[in-house]
């Protein structure tokens, strides 16, 4: 399927602003052990947002009524905005604004080859997930929710969770091995990220993105299958070592024994 220049753009402009948001918040960031990470990206997101906001103009839209649902949305928001000026500084009205601009940005998903995108997400993976074992130290976190950079738990697994599917939509359509082994590779170093994290709703995700993962691999191919197996054993051992005390969190959260925002 062949894609046009504006496309590509978009969906590189999507990815980019997908990884660099993951540490928006990477300024004088503090871990249990007191060392102090600062990246200095800040909110460099925006760049890419607005690229992405500008190919939106160029894309062949799709009209049907979700096209127009999503501009009620963003009228309702604009005409709130009007009324309460994001120069008020209130939560709220900058909500409102941040949640237009985004539909704006973004709407455009919709209208592009979601394989393309899934493509791209997994070329750029790598530098979404590995960082976090390069520039910290998530496993030094033990009985504390590792947030990643953005500082936020659940928005960590929520966005690995979503870069976990993507990495495996590519892993399944793709025959270059390059491919293959950078969405494995991703998929492998993301899942610990979630479960440090220790975010239940985001731990049930995973479950779930696996699930299916396990369903798909034994229908396609029963020697992936073995394989994803053996994979999983090696790994185990490994990860209850490196995360006993975090295993025991947990279980503990499920259990509501402890402080969810710890």
């Amino acid at each position: 399927m062949k894609h046009s220049i504006i496309e590509k753009l978009y969906c590189l402009s999507v990815i980019l602003a997908f990884g660099l948001l993951f540490y928006a918040n990477a300024e004088a960031q503090e871990a249990p052990n007191g060392a102090v990470y600062n990246l200095g990206i800040g909110k460099a997101f925006y760049i890419p947002c607005g690229l992405a906001l500008i190919c939106s103009f160029f894309l062949k839209i799709k009209r049907d009524w979700l096209d127009k649902v999503l501009y009620c949305l963003i009228f309702v928001a604009i005409l709130s905005t009007c009324f309460h000026p994001p120069l008020s500084g209130t939560f709220l009205t900058w909500t409102i604004t941040r949640f237009v601009m985004a539909i704006l940005c973004f709407k455009g998903v919709r209208d592009i080859d979601p394989l393309l995108l899934a493509k791209y997400a997994t070329v750029l993976s790598p530098l979404i997930v590995f960082p976090h074992y390069i520039l910290s130290d998530p496993f030094s976190y033990g009985p504390y929710r590792y947030g990643g950079f953005y500082g936020d738990p659940n928005f960590l697994a929520l966005a690995l969770n979503f870069l976990i599917a993507l990495c495996y939509i590519t892993f399944r359509n793709e025959n270059s091995i390059l491919l293959k082994v950078l969405s494995a590779c991703s998929i492998v170093g993301a899942i610990p990220l979630i479960l440090l994290g220790v975010s239940r709703g985001g731990i049930l995700g995973l479950a779930i993105v696996l699930f299916f993962i396990f369903i798909n691999t034994f229908k396609r191919s029963r020697a992936g299958f073995v394989g994803l197996i053996i994979l999983m054993v090696l790994s185990g051992g490994f990860l209850t070592r490196k995360m006993d005390n975090t295993l025991d969190f947990i279980e503990q959260r499920y259990r509501l024994e402890t402080e969810s925002d710890q």
